[in-house]
């Protein structure tokens, strides 16, 4: 760690020393970038390079695109050809290349531009529907479909194969790389966990987390720590790798955690609703997901996506749970 003294003031080089004030702020002020989207929802924001971000909607499959940070966004049109499809995920490379996936087709598509131009990449696999994905530490693409599978890309989505499956479980919700080559996968309808420690070449079962539950979303926050949510359910916690969990403290009466972004330096923030969508809200969390603190209500829809650049900027995006009508919005903080 690099400190320098002007004026008798510490002027910090790198992120190793973070102020509470940092802590404080980060993620917290929120407010609409005004413009509403006649979507359902929006269902993913990813955050690409630079000040370029994308998000994906339900129910219509367009693309959105920024180049400043989320302040203003374009449109690049529907994301293939069907009626109403959605995009149910993101996936950025190291080589920044991004992977879209449309779930109505069961099409991959992807970008080399920054998220400018889009290609099918791959057609269908069984006409699945793609939940989760993540990358491995040998660079392995790995998403996770209905019918409890996992396609794997071991060439950078040049080309996929239809790789193992959990059972007769209905799909592979979640889908996480820790380190050490350690990961893991939660399945639809079980509510089971699956642990991988040879980056994903076998899996064993490991715990029922929560029976008949959609958990979808497992974020690694480094050191072991790792949290599991879902749409019904509350947040679990584990501070090793994995193995044994325990549940979080106040959500602030939401029951259904639909998005969690690990920041950094312990900050963490999450999304959701409740089993009639609103009102939504935007919670935090100072110390890696043990407690929660209150950000940001918003009566008229759920908050179904977070997403950050690692430093200081947020965001969310919001809608409804129907399928049809409702004005999807995207809340930025910086």
């Amino acid at each position: 760690m690099s400190i320098l003294t002007y004026n008798g003031k510490r002027l910090i080089i790198n992120n190793s020393l973070v102020t509470t004030d940092y802590k404080d702020t980060i993620g917290t002020n929120y407010e609409s970038m005004g413009t509403q989207y006649s979507q359902p929802r929006i269902s993913r924001l990813c955050y690409v390079d630079g000040s370029i971000w994308l998000a994906g909607t339900f129910n219509g499959a367009l693309i959105l695109r920024s180049t400043d940070d989320g302040s203003t966004w374009t449109s690049l049109g529907k994301l293939g050809n069907a009626g109403n499809v959605n995009v149910n995920l993101f996936l950025k490379t190291p080589d920044n290349s991004v992977f879209a996936f449309n779930s109505t087709e069961a099409g991959i598509y992807k970008s080399t531009d920054y998220g400018l131009t889009w290609n099918l990449n791959h057609a269908s696999f069984g006409n699945n529907t793609y939940f989760s994905g993540c990358i491995n530490s040998a660079g392995t693409i790995f998403v996770g479909c209905n019918s409890s599978h996992l396609i794997r890309s071991y060439d950078n989505g040049q080309s996929w194969v239809d790789g193992s499956s959990f059972g007769t479980e209905t799909g592979t919700y979640g889908l996480c790389y820790l380190d050490n080559s350690i990961m893991l996968a939660t399945t639809y309808p079980t509510g089971n966990l699956y642990r991988s420690i040879d980056d994903g070449s076998t899996w064993s079962f490991t715990t029922l987390l929560a029976s008949a539950a959609s958990l979808t979303n497992i974020v690694y926050c480094g050191n072991g720590v790792v949290l599991i949510s879902g749409s019904s359910t509350g947040i679990f916690r584990s501070t090793d790798y994995g193995l044994t969990w325990t549940t979080t403290g106040n959500l602030y009466g939401l029951t259904r955690i639909y998005s969690i972004k690990y920041i950094n330096n312990g900050v963490v923030i999450a999304g959701g609703g409740t089993a009639t969508s609103t009102p939504g809200k935007i919670i935090k969390s100072k110390d890696y997901g043990a407690t929660w603190q209150d950000i940001l209500t918003i009566d008229a829809s759920a908050v179904y996506t977070v997403e950050s650049n690692g430093k200081r900027i947020c965001m969310a995006g919001t809608g409804f749970g129907t399928t049809t009508g409702g004005l999807a919005k995207i809340y930025k903080s910086i």
